[in-house]
C-alpha cells in the first residue's frame, strides 16, 4: 500500500509538472500570436505610412549628395527607398481591398435588415436562419474568419454573434440592441473575449483591432 500511496504521488507530480508547462506553452504562443496581430496591425495604419513616407524623403535627400556618397551606399540607399514605397503600396492595396469587402457586406439585404432591427423602436428576436445569412455574407468576404476567432478563444453562440457584426463595423451600441443586452454587456463581452484569447487584460477596443485584423 505505501509503495502503491508514493507511487501514485509521484505520478500525480508529474502530471501536474506536465499540465503546468503546458499551460506556459499556450500562453508563449497566444502572447506570440497577439505580438503579430499587433505587429500587423501596425503595418496596415496610416501612421506606418507616414512614418514610411518620412524616411524615404529623408533618403531621397541623402541621394541628392550623390556626388559625395560611394557607390555602395548610394545603392543601399536606394535599395531602402524602394524597399519603403513598396511597402507603402502592398499596405494601402490591402487597405483598400478591407474597405472594399467591408463595402460589399454592408450594401447586402441581410446586413440592411440587421440595421433596421437596431434602429427599429421595438427590435424583435433575429431569426437562426437570418444570423447564418449573415455569417455566410461575412464567410464570402472573409473566409477564414471563423477558424481564425476559434483558434483564438472559442467563443459561446452569443460572443461569437457579437464578433460577426464586429466584423462588419456595427457600432457596440447597435449591436447591443441586436441581440438584446445592455451597452455594458457588449462592452463586457469584448473585454471578456481579449482575455480569453490572449490570456491577459485587455480593453473592447483592443478586441474589435483584433477583430478588423482576422
Amino acid at each position: 500500500m505505501i509503495f502503491i500511496f508514493f507511487g501514485l504521488l509521484i505520478i500525480s507530480f508529474f502530471v501536474i509538472i506536465l499540465s503546468i508547462k503546458r499551460s506556459k506553452q499556450r500562453q508563449t504562443a497566444k502572447l506570440k500570436k497577439l505580438k503579430q496581430i499587433k505587429n500587423e496591425l501596425r503595418l496596415q495604419s496610416e501612421k506606418y505610412i507616414s512614418e514610411n513616407k518620412h524616411r524615404i524623403k529623408e533618403l531621397e535627400e541623402q541621394l541628392l549628395q550623390s556626388t559625395t556618397l560611394s557607390d555602395e551606399l548610394k545603392k543601399q540607399l536606394e535599395n531602402e527607398k524602394e524597399k519603403l514605397q513598396f511597402s507603402n503600396e502592398f499596405v494601402k492595396l490591402k487597405n483598400k481591398e478591407n474597405e472594399r469587402s467591408l463595402n460589399n457586406i454592408r450594401q447586402t439585404a441581410i446586413f440592411r435588415l440587421f440595421m433596421e432591427q437596431a434602429e427599429h423602436d421595438t427590435p424583435q428576436k433575429i431569426s437562426e436562419e437570418n444570423w447564418q445569412e449573415l455569417e455566410n455574407v461575412i464567410k464570402q468576404e472573409y473566409k477564414d474568419f471563423k477558424s481564425n476567432l476559434n483558434n483564438l478563444c472559442n467563443p459561446t453562440l452569443t460572443e461569437y454573434r457579437v464578433c460577426l457584426l464586429l466584423k462588419a463595423h456595427v457600432e457596440p451600441v447597435k449591436i447591443a440592441v441586436i441581440i438584446m443586452r445592455a451597452k455594458n454587456s457588449v462592452s463586457s463581452i469584448r473585454s471578456r473575449l481579449y482575455q480569453k484569447a490572449f490570456g491577459c487584460k485587455g480593453s473592447a477596443k483592443d478586441w474589435d483591432e483584433v477583430i478588423y485584423s482576422l
